[in-house]
Parts: structure tokens; C-alpha cells; sequence
């Protein structure tokens, strides 16, 4: 594949590049446009593998010292939550990988950064509908899923040094397999929305977002909890083979989930240990 270079003069205002390159990959088209807009890079791509994939390029080759975003109208490998894929319709949902600027935040306390950016999400849409997270951060509305988050930090000597932001969010896609249990924007508002605005307003919320708790350190844990679909409430759940019900009582310091059980005792799941039955 013939190297890009993005070259000092782009970077300035509010101004669009577009690119064309050949590629030897098949079925990847590096056809995309670049703007920077309010301090945040927008590159927009045509298709690839995945964005994640490409943000862990861009590290390897890059200098990043601002916030990225790198979108597509569609991805042939998108990945969720410990391996999961995503799927899309292309040209019809945001489809985003977002990598911040160096930082330094302990790592033990890596799961407010998470939190931050769970509720950064929720705020820009929030002017939409009525939105929830779905313990630990997928984005929820009348009890179906709009979108998914894959947040991987780098971390280097106990320290995050960078995130990269993962997000899939449904917004004009119509149809959905029959065996998932989702929903999109077009779906609850009743009409189509500009993906370029979405994009927008959601990068600069999650960069407010981390702007602010990287100042002052403050936890937003109350907030993420009263955000969270069952929280402090008794519900259905499953781990393993086993159904049972238990209130949401709390997270850990690494975001596990803590449930108390009907006989008192309480247990911290992981990610995918446990599954929340509405």
C-alpha cells in the first residue's frame, strides 16, 4: 500500500482535503477526505477493514498530539466488546474510531475515563431521545441497543498514555437480523440523520468530556451509575446457565459489575460473565 502523509499545511481551521490513493488490499478503498474542525482531525474513509485497525496504523506511523477521528462508511472487520463483530449497512450508520491526544491518568482508575466518555456519548444525544447505558457502555433506548463502545487504553509504567475510542452507533439503518435486539436513530425519531453532524457533535462532546476529568480528576461514577438501565433496581440476569435475579448495587473500581443476590451475598462480574435480561 502506498504510504499517505498529511502534510502540516492541512492541518489549520476548519479546511477539507480530499484524497484518492490505490491500493493493493482487495476490497479497500482509500478514497477520503480530511478536515479539522474545532481542534478534532476528521479523516473519512470509503471503506477498511476497521477503524480500530486503522488507529492502531495511524500510531505506528504518526505523531498524534491532537484528537483524531477516523470514520467509514463502512467496515469489512468491525469489532466489538472481547471479539465481537459488528455489522453495518453501508453508508447508513457512524461507524468511528476516535484517539486522543497524549495523556497521563492512573491506570487503576482507567474505568472513570470509560465512564466519562459513556456519558459524553449519551449528552449528544441525549437532545434526541431518551437514552441509557447498558452496563458497562452500550448505548440503550426503549430497551433495545443503538450502539456499542470498544475503548482500549494504551498504558505504559501504571499510566493510561492514550485512548482509543471505538464507537458503532445505528443511526438511518432501518433493518436489523432478527436475532439482534437493536434499534436506530431514524427507527425512535422517525427520520434521517446527517452522519457528518452526528459524528461531529460526538466527538466534541467526548472531548469536553475528557478535557474536564483530566483537569480535575473527578470521578463520574454517580452520574454513570443513574445513567445505567437497572440500576438499583432488582432484575433478571444470566451467567453461564444460570437465570437468577439480583439488584444492581453498584461497580468496582475496575467497572465490574456488582449484583447482590437474594441471599445477601454480592458478586463483581466481568464483562460478559454476566447478562442483563430486560
Amino acid at each position: 500500500m502506498r504510504r499517505l502523509v498529511l502534510h502540516e499545511a492541512y492541518i489549520s481551521q476548519s479546511i477539507l482535503v480530499i484524497f484518492a490513493c490505490a491500493n493493493r488490499v482487495p476490497r479497500t478503498r482509500f478514497i477520503f477526505a480530511v478536515m479539522l474542525k474545532r481542534g478534532i482531525e476528521y479523516r473519512h474513509f470509503q471503506s477498511i477493514a476497521s477503524t480500530n485497525a486503522m488507529a492502531s496504523s495511524v500510531l505506528e506511523s504518526e505523531k498524534i498530539e491532537h484528537f483524531l477521528v477516523l470514520s467509514t462508511d463502512t467496515q469489512t472487520k468491525g469489532r466489538g466488546q472481547q471479539g465481537t463483530t459488528w455489522q453495518d449497512f453501508p453508508g447508513e450508520n457512524l461507524l468511528m474510531t476516535l484517539i486522543t491526544p497524549s495523556i497521563s491518568w492512573p491506570a487503576a482508575r482507567v474505568f472513570d475515563l470509560n465512564m466519562a466518555i459513556s456519558l459524553a456519548i449519551l449528552q449528544a444525544l441525549k437532545p434526541h431521545l431518551p437514552v441509557q447505558l447498558k452496563w458497562p457502555n452500550d448505548i440503550w433506548v426503549s430497551g433495545k441497543k443503538m450502539a456499542g463502545l470498544l475503548i482500549e487504553p494504551v498504558v505504559r509504567g501504571g499510566y493510561v498514555q492514550r485512548l482509543v475510542v471505538g464507537l458503532g452507533l445505528n443511526v438511518n439503518q432501518t433493518q436489523f437480523d432478527s436475532s439482534l435486539n437493536a434499534t436506530s436513530l431514524v427507527l425512535e425519531c422517525g427520520k434521517p440523520f446527517d452522519l457528518s453532524l452526528v459524528r461531529e457533535s460526538i466527538s466534541e462532546s467526548i472531548q469536553s468530556a475528557l478535557t474536564k476529568i483530566l483537569q480535575t480528576g473527578i470521578s463520574p461514577k454517580k452520574e454513570y451509575l443513574n445513567s445505567c438501565v437497572a440500576y438499583a433496581r432488582i432484575g433478571k440476569y444470566r451467567s453461564g446457565d444460570q437465570e437468577f435475579t439480583a439488584l444492581f448495587s453498584d461497580i468496582d473500581n475496575h467497572g465490574r459489575q456488582i449484583l447482590l443476590h437474594s441471599d445477601g451475598s454480592k458478586h463483581a462480574y466481568d464483562l460478559k460473565e454476566v447478562k442483563y435480561l430486560p
